[in-house]
């Protein structure tokens, strides 16, 4: 499922100054989420539900060998819930929804190269 994230994200980008930059932002922070969360679950890890990465993100055991920049976690974490409250915050622009999907492609790539090749299908 995170792989259909990180296709509406790209997707989404190749509209240029159209695109619906919160969307990509979102649906890049689920790309990771979810990968994380696979991840677990092939290490047979129990996790809260959370959108917080850095939390799932601390409990992928470190024999996986995923590698992930927690700044680049906490940033992707806040796309996730920000945007569906009102208040203070202010929707992203082209420049951030680069940064999220290039942190997602980052992150997706390294969760995939921790994975076994069936369950990536």
């Amino acid at each position: 499922m995170g792989e259909v994230d990180f296709d509406v994200a790209s997707h989404e980008m190749l509209r240029g100054d159209e695109a619906p930059f919160s969307a990509v932002c979102f649906h890049a922070q689920q790309c990771v989420e979810k990968y994380l969360k696979a991840l677990l679950v092939h290490h047979a890890v129990d996790f809260p539900k959370t959108h917080d990465l850095e939390v799932l993100f601390g409990m992928v055991p470190n024999a996986s060998g995923l590698k992930l920049a927690i700044a680049d976690l906490n940033l992707l974490s806040s796309y996730a819930v920000e945007g569906r409250y009102p208040g203070d915050w202010e929707l992203p622009n082209r420049e951030e929804a680069d940064a999220a999907l290039a942190i997602a492609r980052t992150a997706r790539d390294a969760a995939r190269k921790c994975l076994p090749k069936e369950s990536l299908a």
